[in-house]
């Protein structure tokens, strides 16, 4: 199974894996300071960690053509459209643990 990615860069940010508590990650999102060069924290994110099941789909070729291609089961973050139900931003960190800390509980809560 693919899984979900330590750090990733997204819509002109750094995303940085924090900690992971099962099914539930936090993220600092960061981005370059032009004057020093340095990363500067934005904000967090906690997202609930869904996995997708095997698809079969195509892949376009130079020719023209498709190829078949199967991809495997993978972990899938929160997109855009998902947040509030599987992602949820934070402005500092306290605000992210405490939001972190919720979702176990809740899908601990869930997986009982």
């Amino acid at each position: 199974m693919r899984q979900i990615k330590d750090s990733f860069k997204s819509n002109g940010f750094f995303y940085q894996l924090i900690k992971r508590e099962g099914k539930i990650v936090m993220y600092s999102q960061s981005k370059k300071d032009a004057d020093n060069g340095k990363e500067d924290v934005w904000g967090y994110e906690v997202h609930k960690v869904r996995v997708l099941p095997p698809r079969n789909t195509k892949i376009k070729q130079r020719d023209g053509s498709y190829r078949p291609l199967i991809q495997p089961k993978r972990e899938e973050l929160a997109g855009n459209e998902d947040f509030g139900n599987y992602g949820w931003s934070c402005d500092d960190l306290e605000q992210a643990e405490q939001v972190f800390k919720e979702k176990v509980i809740k899908n601990e809560t869930n997986q009982k």
